[in-house]
C-alpha cells in the first residue's frame, strides 16, 4: 500500500490552516460590517407586569412588586420593533409552601435579544386556599314606603347558600353572603337579581374573597298594610271667590296621595278622594302658594304623620284689547332754530292687556312720542315710543299703526318763533 509523501502532507496541512484563517478573517470582516450597519444598543422597558405561576392548594396574598423594569440589549433594528407585549417576566411559585418566599424573576424576549431584569427577585406570601359554603341572608337597607309591608313569606332568595373561596384567614372570617334590599320605591311584589356581599360576624364586608355565584335572584312579596290606606287628595279651591277680571291658570299640589290610618272597617268606608281645607281666592290677583291639611271627615281616620299639602295656584288677569284712533304724534328734542314736519300726524294705537287695567283707560292716558334729539336736518323715518300711565305688568302688547313716522327737519325762518322743544304734529 503506497503512502503519501511527507512533503505532500505538509502542503495539505498548510493549505488547511490558510483556509481556516481565511474563513475566520471573513467572519470578522462580516461581524464588524454588521455592527457598523446595525449597532447593538439598549432600551429600557418600565412597568412590565410580572406573571405569577399558579400553585396547587395555595393562593398568592401579597407580593413586594407587581411589575419590573427590563433592560433589553439587541441590535438597533430589533429594538425598534420591540413592544411591551414581546417581553415576559415570570415568578415561578411552583413547589413553594405556605409563608413568605424570595422568588427570582425570569425574563424572556420573543425576539433575538438579551434581557436584564430589575429587581432580580421579589418577596411573595402564599396562603392555603380555602373553600366552604356559607348561608345567604337578606338585609333591608331602605324600608318600604309607608302603608306597605313585606308579605308573611318574607324575601325568598333562589339559593340558601353559596360557595366562598379565597385565602384561609379571610374565608374563615366570612359568616354569610348578604343580599342588600332597597325597598324604598317598591309597592308591589317583585323579583330582582342582586350582587352578593361576603360579611363577617359584625356585618362588615369581607374583601379579597370570591362568591360563587356572585349574583342571586330574590323574590319579595309586598302588600298594603291592613290598618293603612292610600287615598288621593284634591285641593278644595273656592273658585267663586276669585276677583273679577282674573282667571285660574294652574293648580299644582304635593303630595297628591296620603296615607290614612284607622280601623279596617273605617278604612273600607272611606271615600276614594279626600279634600283639603277650603282655600279662598278673595283678594288674590297674582299666583301664590299655601300650606293646608286634609280633612278626613271621620273622627277615627287619621292622616299618617299629620302630613300637610302644599298647593300652588296660578292666577292671571283676563286679557282684552283696546284701540285708540287718531292719537296725535308728539315730538321732543327739537332745536330752537329748526322746524319739523311729521307724516302722519296721528296714528292708531292697539293695546292688549289686563281687562281691569284697560277698562278704565282713555286716550288722554296715552302719548305717542318721537325723539328728535339726535336727528340732523333732512328726512328721517322714526319709530315712535308710547308712554302710558299703566303698570307694565298689566300690558301684554302695544302696536302702533303705521309703525314708522316720516320726519322732515329744516331750518326755521328768522323771526318765525318755530322750534319748540316739545310739540305735536298738528
Amino acid at each position: 500500500m503506497s503512502q503519501t509523501p511527507a512533503p505532500a502532507r505538509a502542503t495539505t496541512g498548510r493549505n488547511l490552516v490558510w483556509l481556516l484563517a481565511s474563513l475566520f478573517l471573513a467572519f470578522c470582516v462580516w461581524f464588524i460590517a454588521t455592527l457598523e450597519r446595525d449597532p447593538v444598543s439598549e432600551r429600557i422597558f418600565r412597568n412590565v407586569p410580572i406573571l405569577f405561576t399558579e400553585t396547587d392548594g395555595l393562593i398568592l396574598t401579597s407580593q413586594s412588586r407587581e411589575s419590573a423594569t427590563v433592560t433589553v440589549r439587541a441590535p438597533q433594528t430589533t429594538l425598534s420593533r420591540l413592544v411591551l407585549d414581546d417581553i415576559l417576566v415570570q415568578a415561578n411559585l411552583h413547589g413553594l409552601g405556605p409563608g413568605e418566599h424570595s422568588v427570582t424573576l425570569q425574563s424572556s424576549v420573543t425576539r433575538n435579544a438579551i434581557p436584564d431584569t430589575a429587581p432580580r427577585s421579589i418577596f411573595v406570601h402564599l396562603e392555603p386556599l380555602l373553600e366552604r359554603d356559607v348561608p345567604v341572608s337578606v338585609e333591608v337597607t331602605l324600608p318600604l314606603p309607608r302603608g306597605f309591608e313585606i308579605g308573611s313569606a318574607g324575601p325568598q332568595p333562589l339559593e340558601s347558600s353559596v360557595r366562598v373561596s379565597g385565602p384561609q384567614h379571610l374565608v374563615e372570617e366570612v359568616v354569610a353572603a348578604r343580599l342588600p334590599l332597597n325597598l324604598s320605591q317598591r309597592r308591589n311584589d317583585f323579583r330582582d337579581e342582586l350582587r352578593l356581599q361576603a360579611v363577617n360576624a359584625d356585618g362588615n364586608n369581607v374583601t379579597g374573597v370570591t362568591l360563587a355565584p356572585a349574583m342571586m335572584q330574590v323574590d319579595v312579596p309586598v302588600r298594603t298594610r291592613s290598618d293603612i290606606r292610600q287615598i288621593s287628595v284634591q285641593p278644595n279651591i273656592l273658585a267663586d271667590t276669585l276677583p273679577e277680571g282674573y282667571t285660574l291658570s294652574s293648580v299644582t299640589y304635593n303630595p297628591q296621595v296620603v296615607l290614612v290610618s284607622g280601623a279596617p272597617e273605617a278604612l273600607d268606608k272611606a271615600p276614594d278622594t279626600l279634600f283639603t281645607e277650603a282655600i279662598s281666592l278673595e283678594g288674590r290677583n297674582s299666583s301664590f302658594e299655601v300650606q293646608t291639611h286634609v280633612i278626613t271627615g271621620e273622627e277615627d281616620l287619621f292622616v299618617f304623620g299629620g302630613q300637610g299639602i302644599s298647593v300652588s295656584i296660578g292666577i292671571t288677569p283676563l286679557l282684552t284689547s283696546r284701540q285708540f284712533d287718531q292719537t296725535a304724534v308728539e315730538y321732543i328734542g327739537l332745536a330752537e332754530d329748526r322746524v319739523v314736519s311729521l307724516s302722519p300726524e296721528t296714528v292708531t294705537v292697539l293695546i292688549t292687556g289686563a281687562l281691569n287695567a284697560l277698562g278704565d283707560m282713555s286716550a288722554s292716558d296715552l302719548h305717542v312720542l318721537v325723539d328728535l334729539q339726535e336727528l340732523a336736518e333732512g328726512s328721517h323715518s322714526v319709530i315712535p315710543d308710547v308712554s302710558h300711565s299703566l303698570d307694565t305688568d298689566d300690558i301684554e302688547n302695544i302696536s302702533i299703526l303705521p309703525s314708522g313716522i316720516d320726519v322732515t327737519i329744516s331750518a326755521a325762518n328768522p323771526g318765525s318763533g318755530a322750534g319748540a322743544d316739545v310739540g305735536d304734529g298738528a
